[in-house]
């Protein structure tokens, strides 16, 4: 069986406040987000955490009371991603706070009731960045697959339902940029992938440490 490690505040008050950057990536299926994290992966050496493996990683695991629960939820919400895998997203930071240079989080937060628990549980939140992109440039990427994971919803070249995960995407972004202003950087994602990380990079760049 193995050791469960306790990573509560309580138990490691130093976790409170990690000591290396915390960006946040957000975008809706297939605008490259899972592209852009292995850039900054490459780039700088961040730990990718993604809610997207997180979910598959209970999928796969037959013993995880929660993965039925998990699987359920849509792309952009639900209390139940909230309650469980939000937990999980930060303990997973937190055991590997120590030997990372830096974590960049993939697809989170989805709602800002995820985004308090994060702050509550890690302490640092650098930048946010956010992959705007039109619905005509994700109908042609989700009809070739591109960036989609396993978790992502088996209609994503339905143009209501890239409409649907859209407006979800924007009602997110809007709360986050009312709480955290311009932490918030709006990135164009219609463009090439390269060019595309060049735009994060400059503000990547201006992160103390």
């Amino acid at each position: 069986m193995a050791e469960q490690r306790c990573v509560c505040n309580k138990c490691h008050p130093k976790l409170r406040l990690l000591k290396v950057p915390v960006v946040w990536m957000i975008g809706p299926p297939g605008s490259g987000k899972t592209t852009q994290c292995d850039k900054i992966v490459a780039a700088y050496g961040f730990q990718h955490i993604s809610t997207s493996h997180l979910v598959s990683r209970q999928l796969l695991n037959p013993y995880r009371s929660t993965s039925t629960s998990i699987l359920s939820v849509g792309t952009y919400g639900g209390s139940m991603y909230t309650d469980v895998a939000a937990k999980k997203l930060i303990d997973d930071i937190k055991f590997k706070s120590e030997t990372a240079k830096g974590f960049i989080v993939d697809g989170y937060p989805r709602s800002t009731a995820q985004a308090a628990m994060f702050e509550v549980g890690v302490g640092r939140l650098d930048l946010i960045l956010a992959l705007d992109i039109a619905p005509e440039t994700l109908l042609k990427r989700n009809l070739v697959g591109s960036d989609i994971t396993l978790q992502d919803n088996d209609d994503l070249d339905d143009p209501d339902v890239v409409a649907e995960n859209l407006a979800r995407f924007e009602s997110v972004k809007e709360g986050l940029i009312e709480i955290y202003h311009d932490k918030v950087k709006i990135i164009n994602a219609n463009k090439p992938p390269d060019e595309v990380f060049n735009a994060i990079n400059k503000y990547l760049m201006q992160i103390d440490d």
